[in-house]
């Protein structure tokens, strides 16, 4: 494998500019509120051309790989490492590419099970590349990567700051927005309702709730898109009702008077209750609790 030339030098020099630049613009945060700068998606393809690819790859470490293939499934891994220099990068196609490990495989939370057989460098070059990878790695806002799992403690949610709506004993609602090159469920603004992690028999309880409820929906409850774990705590993520609950819509609309009035709220107050006997209509766990608590859950959106 050829050293990296003077020229290729230039072009580590130029990425970490453009890194440098770019993340001062965007700014996301994680569940615990903390800010952490990220570069978005799109701006990587931007930057990534294929000539730009094959220039760095091909030219001064004589590294053959498809550069298609590289835009396609593994133009974050490869940033992360053209971030973390030249010895990152001419392991690229030995670790990365001949092993298949590509981006949806990343970020890394441990050595990959594929490379236990590689003599023990390999734990410094994880080392190495592990705290430049979340900046490349901020989360999708999408149902695949919303399934439970535990999204590693550096990964970043490309969200405005958060803001709280409620806390309890266990738990705090905050109103999120995602920004808009991170999010594919046809809305911006949600819930997150996260529980610390003293109460994971709780959210594991509603979490189930909510996964029954989905398979036959309504219109008369919040919407749930998914969940994640981050540094030690659990997360729903749903749907955002901007109307107050029901006790602060009677306080703020005046009572009806007429009798089309009188007529039209009770009809779409019985539409809200449709939600409720929705709830009680889920299968209960053996322990006969799973619905014991989600009253929250009902819409009243449409009384009005």
């Amino acid at each position: 494998m050829a050293p990296a030339t003077a020229k290729a030098a230039d072009r580590f020099v130029q990425f970490f500019g453009f890194v440098f630049h770019t993340i001062s613009n965007r700014v996301g945060h994680d569940v615990a509120g903390n800010r952490h700068r990220y570069i978005p998606w799109k701006m990587l393809r931007d930057y990534w051309t294929a000539v730009e690819i094959h220039a760095l790859l091909y030219d001064n470490f004589e590294l053959h790989v498809d550069v298609g293939v590289v835009q396609e499934q593994y133009l974050r891994i490869f940033s992360t490492l053209v971030f973390g220099g030249p010895s990152a990068v001419q392991h690229f196609k030995e670790l990365f590419i001949n092993y298949g490990i590509t981006d949806e495989k990343l970020p890394l939370l441990e050595r990959p099970g594929a490379w236990m057989g590689i003599d023990c460098w390999i734990d410094d070059y994880c080392a190495g590349l592990s705290p430049n990878q979340w900046q490349f790695f901020p989360l999708p806002f999408d149902r695949d990567h919303l399934q439970d799992c535990d999204i590693g403690p550096g990964r970043i949610l490309p969200i405005d700051p958060p803001v709280q709506l409620w806390q309890g004993g266990c738990a705090v609602v905050k109103r999120i927005v995602v920004h808009d090159d991170h999010q594919h469920l046809a809305k911006r603004c949600f819930v997150l309702k996260t529980y610390d992690e003293l109460s994971e028999s709780l959210y594991k309880r509603e979490l189930e709730a909510y996964r029954r409820l989905n398979h036959q929906p309504s219109a008369n409850l919040l919407q749930f898109f998914g969940s994640f774990r981050q540094l030690g705590s659990c997360s729903l993520v749903l749907e955002y009702v901007d109307g107050g609950n029901l006790e602060e819509f009677l306080d703020k609309t005046p009572p009806p008077t007429t009798s089309e009035d009188v007529a039209m709220f009770w009809a779409n107050l019985f539409k809200a209750l449709n939600g409720l006997d929705r709830i009680h209509q889920i299968v209960p766990y053996e322990d006969g609790e799973v619905i014991m608590g989600y009253v929250e859950i009902l819409s009243v959106s449409e009384v009005d």
